[in-house]
């Protein structure tokens, strides 16, 4: 048993369909992939509470969902910065 295992959870993501999409009752219209997610979330969706909040409003969002990908400097067109260097992902707009 996970210990999140029928307790609420509430999920604020930037995502606006997520939530709808993955209760909505029919889920034929949103194609197998998403139907299978479905399934296999099934059990756990009665316990989950979605919420929309804008990506420009997130204050903490996660770093790896920001990280740059890491390129060789031989391959680098441009002055970014690569994943592999130190300092806070937030701190640039990207």
């Amino acid at each position: 048993m996970h210990l999140l295992e029928g307790a609420p959870v509430i999920v604020v993501t930037d995502h606006a369909p997520l939530g709808p999409m993955l209760k909505a009752k029919a889920a034929s219209e949103y194609g197998p992939v998403i139907t299978k997610c479905r399934a296999m979330m099934m059990p756990h969706l009665p316990y989950l509470h979605f919420v929309h909040k804008p990506g420009r409003k997130h204050s903490n969002v996660d770093a790896l969902s920001r990280l740059v990908p890491a390129v060789d400097d031989e391959e680098r067109d441009d002055p970014g910065r690569s994943s592999l260097e130190a300092g806070d992902v937030l701190d640039e707009e990207h």
